[in-house]
């Protein structure tokens, strides 16, 4: 929870401290993402990112760039025989990315630290059984009985800035646990068992196109 609380609280006040710079580029951005679930033996698997995000330039090579993305995080198993487990959770996610590097005319390389929460707005889990006509799919949007749906992390990465484009790569912590104090998402989901401190952890290499 205190990291929760000081997360949000670092978001906001980077927030706060950007409205007191006149100068800023809007853009868009998006791009793919390896995630796999932190401290279990689920692999990773491959997800995408995409939104808006406006870059505040300040003195000294530092910049502000908050972003609201929708990013859909994805992982896999197998759980059992040739039984195969898909997890997916589509989050709505503010990351303020925190950059510093040197303003070299051409392009500006900088460092990247990228405090982000996230509200989860769909999610789907599905096990294939041997038979790969048999796909079960155990959980519904409506139903997110023993899930968080919020998340809050880090990211730490560097990048590239060239006119009007970044591209930027980051490894990404999630702070809080997937599954809440109860522990499973179901009681007949025996895949959850185990995942009590785990969550989304991983690699996102993100593009962007800053407008003049």
């Amino acid at each position: 929870m205190k990291r929760a609380l000081f997360t949000i609280l670092l978001c906001f006040f980077c927030l706060i401290s950007a409205t007191k710079v006149n100068a800023g580029k809007f853009g868009v951005t998006g791009g793919i993402s390896l995630m796999e679930l932190q401290n279990v033996s689920f692999k990773a698997a491959t997800g995408y990112h995409a939104g808006l995000t406006y870059k505040f330039k300040f003195a000294d090579g530092f910049a502000l760039q908050p972003s609201l993305l929708y990013h859909a995080k994805a992982t896999a198993s197998e759980i059992g025989g040739a039984s195969k487990l898909n997890l997916s959770v589509g989050y709505l996610e503010l990351p303020v990315s925190i950059q510093w590097g040197p303003d070299l005319v051409l392009f500006r390389p900088y460092l990247d630290v990228s405090p982000f929460i996230g509200y989860g707005l769909n999610k789907n889990v599905t096990v294939q059984t041997p038979d790969a006509s048999a796909t079960q799919v155990t959980t519904s949007n409506d139903n997110w009985k023993g899930l968080n749906r919020l998340e809050y992390g880090l990211g730490l990465g560097a990048g590239i800035e060239i006119w009007e484009f970044q591209l930027v790569c980051r490894y990404n912590w999630n702070f809080g646990p997937l599954l809440d104090s109860a522990g499973k998402v179901d009681a007949s989901t025996a895949w959850s068992q185990g995942l009590n401190k785990s969550n989304f952890g991983g690699v996102t290499l993100s593009l962007s196109w800053l407008f003049r």
